[in-house]
């Protein structure tokens, strides 16, 4: 029998099988077979596995953990690979994440218009991988499960985005597989160097990290980790932070939202991105201690640049999706910000980072295409007095762009002011860090405001397209639009709801940092 997290992770692979039952003319029947999938199991995470977590004590978790591969390689070692599944505090929020944004994105989807069932099947193939990817708890599943996601985007892309579609989907898959080569590498490495003194070859995440922890003492100062230890650090620190991603690895990144159809940019930008943040901190973090220590400053350089080249690039665009595109390099430095910290804060922050620019880079490229979908024209110079136009439109604009640039009151301020929070009180990086960081805000306040005066301030302006007033939302575009805007505002006003899941199992999720709340 099934346990609860194998239910939620292979769902939809019960409902691509009725897929192929549905007929190909039914195409409205296959769409909201895909939506009643997705919100199936939305309600299998927050009406069962949630509140069973919630009632866990701090230490333990909700797992399915069984041998899978296991086979001798010599008299004295034996290497093992186990079929786990965990959800603890480190995940957690991803998982809920997941909950929520591939519901809207099935809704999205309801805009496709060709080879629906196609899609469908490769929309919810990508939805086992990414849910699989959170949740393996052995670094070979994860492995198998971070590296299938790339087939379905890299398909969903290249037949159902935009001109350039088959050029952006060649340069997502190019970079993120280079990325995956590297993160492969350093995980077999790994399994060699933490192996037990038993033989055992385990990929095991929580028995790796607990002999890493023991091997490496995180409270000694003075090491710096072996020459190997620190290639293999910045190996799969590499492999994630492309996925992530941060300047300079981002390239491949805006041409893929560009071109990609608005429910692909949901997931990319939403979930798809933060596996590498995912990766850095559930991954590299507990598994280098002897290494973050002293590359932590390295991170947060990255971290910085991506913050405010990012956001000043994002200020130069003049499509509406390309500047949201950059808007999503920048958010993400605050990440890399936070895991550099090396504190609780900073860490905390970095994690809610992950889920905040989740929830509003899907706010946000649903905004692109709502626009988009009415005059076929992304550039922000050709619309002016919005306001007046399209007042509904407008204030989920307001609450987008404000929640983006970390308003109080909004959900970016909470993660916001925990990762420089955590940046100043750092004893690993230099205080200059956290002032970069203050003026990344700053910059990312420029663009914005600069982008909401242009196109919804003055006389009505509208692309010539548009040859009657322009309509305003739609009740399908009010619910998509109204879900994230509803949550970042409830998880600004009440963040304790975010925060009291790090209190289920914090202490024993850090444990590699010696750090408690």
């Amino acid at each position: 029998m099934m346990g609860l997290l194998t239910t939620y992770v292979f769902l939809p692979g019960i409902f691509i099988l009725i897929l192929f039952f549905i007929r190909k003319d039914k195409e409205q029947l296959i769409k909201w077979a895909t939506l009643a999938c997705c919100v199936i199991q939305a309600g299998l995470f927050l009406g069962i596995i949630l509140p069973q977590f919630l009632s866990l004590k701090p230490e333990e978790s909700i797992q399915e953990n069984n041998s899978w591969i296991s086979f001798a390689l010599d008299s004295r070692n034996f290497l093992e690979v186990r079929y786990k599944l965990l959800l603890n505090a480190g995940n957690i929020l991803m998982v809920l994440l997941c909950s929520i944004l591939f519901p809207i994105a099935a809704l999205s989807s309801f805009s496709i218009r060709s080879e629906i069932r196609t899609y469908s099947i490769l929309f919810l193939l990508l939805n086992i991988s990414v849910c699989g990817t959170f949740l393996a708890g052995d670094l070979i599943l994860f492995f198998l499960f971070f590296e299938f996601m790339l087939l379905p985007m890299y398909f969903l892309i290249g037949r159902w985005g935009g001109p350039e579609k088959t050029y952006a989907a060649m340069k997502f898959f190019l970079y993120t597989f280079s990325g995956s080569i590297l993160i492969l590498f350093t995980i077999i490495y790994l399994g060699l160097d933490l192996s037990g003194e038993d033989g055992l070859i385990s990929f095991d995440l929580e028995l790796m990290s607990k002999i890493s922890n023991e091997k490496y003492n995180f409270s000694n100062s003075e090491m710096s980790g072996t020459s190997l230890r620190i290639i293999a650090f910045w190996l799969i620190s590499i492999g994630f932070i492309i996925k992530l991603p941060s300047i300079p690895f981002h390239t491949w990144l805006p041409l893929a939202h560009v071109e990609a159809p608005t429910p692909v940019s949901v997931l990319l930008a939403g979930l798809l991105l933060k596996t590498g943040g995912y990766g850095l901190l559930n991954i590299v973090w507990p598994l280098f201690p002897d290494v973050i220590i002293n590359q932590a400053t390295n991170i947060s350089i990255f971290g910085v640049v991506s913050l405010i080249a990012g956001a000043m690039i994002a200020f130069s665009q003049s499509d509406f999706k390309k500047m949201v595109a950059y808007s999503s390099v920048s958010h993400m430095g605050f990440v890399l910000i936070g895991l550099g910290s090396v504190n609780t804060t900073g860490i905390i922050g970095a994690n809610l980072q992950l889920f905040n620019h989740g929830i509003l880079s899907a706010l946000l490229f649903l905004l692109v295409e709502v626009l988009y979908s009415r005059s076929k024209n992304r550039e922000i110079g050709a619309y002016s007095g919005l306001w007046h136009a399209m007042p509904k439109y407008t204030f989920f604009t307001i609450v987008a762009f404000f929640a983006s640039m970390g308003l109080p009151g909004f959900n970016g301020f909470v993660s916001e002011l925990l990762v420089i929070t955590g940046s100043f009180s750092s004893d690993y990086v230099p205080v200059w860090i956290g002032c970069l960081t203050l003026a990344g805000i700053f910059f990312g306040a420029i663009y914005f405001l600069n982008t909401f005066k242009k196109m919804f301030y003055g006389d009505i302006v509208l692309p010539p397209a548009i040859k009657n007033p322009i309509s305003d939302l739609t009740f399908r575009e009010i619910i998509l639009l109204g879900i994230p805007a509803i949550l970042a505002i409830v998880f600004g006003l009440f963040p304790f709801l975010l925060l009291d899941l790090f209190e289920k199992g914090m202490s024993h999720s850090f444990h590699f940092l010696n750090i408690h709340p």
